[in-house]
């Protein structure tokens, strides 16, 4: 009996959207670096720190994040997964560690714990602060590794009463003062090293700060292989269908671990065989799941803005870089329906990890979405031609009026001087420009 007439339910796991990857490859010299830290905090306490891992969706953080929490359990740290609101108060942080927290009038329930290592450990009675019940968990032999997946939710956590209490605990944490070996595990969207410096966290070492971008070819490869040969089983030469999937993939890890979940789905199913067919099909689904991607990173903008975002891409090209003024005024280009200003919109963008910063000026940050938008570009020119032109002129004269007083910028700078002759003859250009 062949797989493909097996019950789903005998298909071995596929794994969810986030979590641990089910093959892990690359990344090596940041997981030596973390061994490192590790290493460093066990000889001094005052060595603990906060090693920040922060890039666009679907670079691979969380994944990356259970690596190294691996590490650490294997050098016997104890690790607790932790949310934003640990950093609020007291209360916050002993439940974050699974410690009950009792108020000082409390004190006569004389409550007996139980933590997640599954030692008995007193009450924490009448601390007032999320350092002194950290310092109160953590014994003085005893690391801790605190590993906070979605840091970017810190700037909502930071309002209001609850700001001191998550800069004094990070920073007690940064600067080694919680007298313990305890190291923070930061992993964020782009914005959260800016998120940290806000929280006066802007000193972090180059081997506590990771921006994580591509994949490695070579780990690339490996991850598909092993999805191909472990999961799907496949019989004979993978070479083909591996040099088939990279051309999809662009080095996202996100990417390659939808195209190669597919096919090696597709080939479980067929025994192990690899037909030519089944490549294409498998190609076809990994490019919906691409897709449906960008949809959920841009849910919440309107379709118009997208298209206009596509527009600015299709005149400024793909490796454009732009000031926050300069894309909110050419989204300004359009009448707006929606109650958001078009600062409004920026600010969303970012939030949703689909712009990136590099010193205050913005680019596309998932490397393969800049086409994606391109083609919301053509497919508003193929439906509405001359609101294409009309929308791409106006948010040009926008770009440029935002020039004066500052650089456009442009990949090239040469390219400003064009830039508008370019826009001017949309009309005529526009079949190469925006429909190819």
């Amino acid at each position: 009996m062949g797989k493909g007439s097996l019950d789903a339910r005998h298909r071995p796991l596929e794994p969810s959207d986030r979590g641990p990857a089910r093959y892990f490859h690359g990344r090596t010299r940041i997981r030596e670096v973390f061994a490192g830290v590790l290493r460093d905090a066990e000889n001094d306490a005052r060595a603990g720190t906060i090693v920040l891992i922060h890039g666009p969706p679907g670079a691979g953080k969380t994944a990356l994040l259970y690596e190294l929490a691996k590490i650490a359990v294997g050098a016997k740290w104890r690790v607790a997964e932790i949310l934003p609101t640990a950093f609020d108060g007291p209360a916050q942080m002993a439940e974050a560690l699974g410690i009950d927290y009792v108020q000082e009038k409390s004190r006569h329930w004389g409550i007996s714990l139980k933590v997640a290592t599954g030692g008995e450990r007193k009450s924490v009675v009448g601390i007032h602060s999320a350092i002194k019940v950290l310092q109160t968990a953590v014994g003085k032999d005893e690391r801790l590794l605190m590993v906070l997946d979605e840091a970017q939710m810190l700037a909502t956590q930071a309002q209001g009463l609850n700001r001191q209490s998550v800069e004094i605990s990070l920073d007690a944490i940064h600067n080694g003062r919680v007298g313990r070996s305890v190291v923070l595990l930061a992993g964020g969207l782009v914005q959260t090293r800016e998120i940290f410096a806000q929280l006066k966290i802007s000193r972090l070492s180059y081997k506590c700060d990771v921006n994580l971008g591509r994949l490695s070819p070579n780990s690339e490869r490996e991850v598909i292989r092993d999805w191909l040969r472990d999961y799907g089983r496949a019989i004979g030469t993978i070479t083909p269908w591996i040099d088939a999937i990279v051309q999809e993939t662009e080095g996202w890890p996100q990417h390659i671990t939808v195209f190669a979940q597919e096919a090696a789905r597709i080939v479980y199913d067929r025994d192990g065989h690899l037909l030519a067919e089944d490549l294409l099909k498998a190609i076809s689904a990994g490019r919906e799941a691409k897709k449906r991607f960008y949809q959920a990173r841009l849910d919440g903008i309107h379709r118009p803005d997208q298209q206009l975002l596509g527009l600015v891409v299709a005149c400024c090209g793909t490796d454009a870089r732009w000031t926050r003024d300069q894309l909110a005024a050419a989204l300004g280009a359009r009448s707006r329906l929606d109650g958001l200003t078009p600062p409004q919109v920026v600010t969303r963008l970012i939030e949703k990890g689909v712009l990136a910063s590099d010193g205050g000026i913005y680019h596309i940050s998932i490397p393969s979405m800049s086409g994606w938008l391109l083609n919301t570009a053509r497919e508003l020119a193929q439906t509405h031609l001359d609101w294409a032109v009309q929308l791409a002129n106006d948010a040009g004269a926008a770009l440029i009026a935002q020039h004066y007083g500052g650089v456009l910028s442009l990949p090239h700078p040469e390219r400003t001087r064009d830039f508008r002759r370019r826009l001017d003859s949309l009309v005529p250009e526009s079949a190469n420009l925006l429909l190819t």
